[in-house]
């Protein structure tokens, strides 16, 4: 194992590019220090990467609010992400990179050789966003064959510490900075479709939340998801009921392991 260290706060996009420089496999997976690994074995997904070029599967979420304990979404409506595993057109696949939420950051796998130099120099200019700006630009580069697992290898944790969730102002400016510059390059699509999803995005980057309703990738999930793929909620009820109560009992595992390990130190001190 390599541990990298660097002096400076450059900010999680420029930190990324830096540790591909020196990974030296071809198969990798991104481990969020938030999140909660090893609830199946990685290595199972890793070898999808053999006949595929990115794989991605559904993320349990839950929270700890530190008095009732751990709490799992169980309402898979909720879970927006797009299954595309044969189950989504190509340009709509685009569409939601654009829009944002074509795959689950947390358990997103793909080769090494897809991110080149010119793949990582765009992921380079942002600060905070990674996730972002790298698929948008996998997909737009490459006819991409993804498989969507229809089970949970990867626990998602909703901190109100994360970008996503946090009330920090300054950490809010500056990714906000970085969907504002992302906009910039969707309005340079040349089809009139991406450039009204640009367009729709740019007011909800801008607080004007309500305009989702008029996002067609989000009326494609809707309509698809209740009236036309019971496949789709097959998927869903697998990889997120079904493994609710399992991953409730590895979070309470995990927690009996540290307290183990902190009374050791404890004695040790």
């Amino acid at each position: 194992m390599s541990i990298l260290g660097d002096s400076k706060n450059r900010g999680t996009c420029k930190n990324i590019v830096n540790a591909f420089k020196h990974l030296k496999t071809d198969r990798f997976f991104w481990l969020a220090g938030d999140d909660v690994y090893g609830f199946r074995s990685l290595k199972k997904v890793i070898k999808e990467l053999s006949q595929y070029e990115l794989v991605t599967a559904p993320c349990l979420a839950f929270y700890d609010n530190y008095e009732s304990g751990y709490h799992i979404e169980k309402d898979y409506n909720k879970y927006k992400t797009n299954i595309s595993n044969g189950l989504c057109p190509w340009f709509m696949r685009r569409a939601f990179t654009i829009t944002g939420c074509l795959t689950e950051a947390p358990s997103t796998v793909f080769r090494k050789e897809l991110l080149d130099k010119e793949i990582l120099d765009f992921v380079y200019q942002f600060k905070l966003i990674e996730d972002q700006p790298m698929i948008y630009q996998l997909f737009k580069k490459y006819k991409i064959k993804m498989k969507y697992l229809d089970y949970t290898y990867v626990i998602y944790r909703i901190n109100p510490n994360s970008i996503s969730h946090t009330n920090n102002l300054i950490i809010k400016s500056a990714a906000k900075k970085d969907l504002e510059k992302l906009c910039t390059y969707y309005f340079n699509e040349k089809n009139w479709f991406y450039k009204y999803l640009a367009w729709l995005r740019k007011q909800m980057i801008n607080g004007n939340r309500w305009i989702a309703f008029f996002l067609p990738t989000n009326h494609f999930l809707v309509i698809r998801q209740k009236f036309f793929s019971k496949r789709i909620r097959q998927y869903y009820k697998k990889a997120i009921i079904d493994d609710a109560t399992r991953s409730l009992q590895y979070l309470e595992m995990i927690d009996q392991y540290a307290m183990k390990f902190l009374k050791e130190i404890e004695q040790e001190i």
